[in-house]
């Protein structure tokens, strides 16, 4: 299913993408793919010996090739940005005791002159976390991305209090 201008801009506005050059990137893309499959019918079908049919696929195509690679660049971007978001937690869980309570928030992502940049916030019970945990953490995700990953979290301490006993249910 095609998700329209509008909705891949709401996508990426959700991912924190604030960028509006990828979703217009992706709509130049269906709108060209699609001039050029209405051009190649007509072009075999109808109007295979008109100049002007010549000129507008040759266009079309050309117009193509400028617009599919950096879709290409894009694509992998995103693909690299969901693979540090889900490895993190992963990753984590690898490193830290079994009945730990850490989760990871407001996670941004960004690639940016072949180095990953990873900003979020970590709430966890204090002490959890430290800097050579982080720099672990960020060795992994670089030998897994295979390039240089530079992480910034802040850590939120969290203590979970309990109640003792059960509340009576008199009066």
């Amino acid at each position: 299913m095609a998700l329209g201008q509008e909705a891949s801009v709401k996508v990426g506005l959700a991912l924190d993408s604030l960028s509006v050059r990828d979703p217009f990137l992706l709509y130049m893309t269906n709108i060209l793919g699609i001039v050029f499959a209405g051009s190649l019918v007509f072009f075999w079908r109808y109007y295979r010996r008109r100049l002007l049919a010549v000129l507008t696929l040759a266009l079309t195509f050309g117009s193509l090739i400028i617009v599919v690679p950096p879709l290409g660049i894009n694509m992998d971007n995103l693909l690299v940005r969901n693979q540090v978001h889900r490895s993190l937690t992963v990753e984590s869980r690898a490193l830290l005791p079994v009945d730990h309570n850490a989760r990871f928030t407001n996670l941004s992502v960004r690639i940016m002159q072949s180095a990953v940049f990873v900003r979020g916030d970590i709430v966890a019970s204090p002490g959890l976390f430290t800097q050579g945990l982080i720099n672990v953490l960020r060795d992994k995700l670089s030998k897994m991305v295979k390039m240089p990953v530079i992480l910034e979290f802040g850590i939120i301490p969290e203590t979970i209090l309990r109640s003792t006993e059960a509340a009576s249910s008199d009066g």
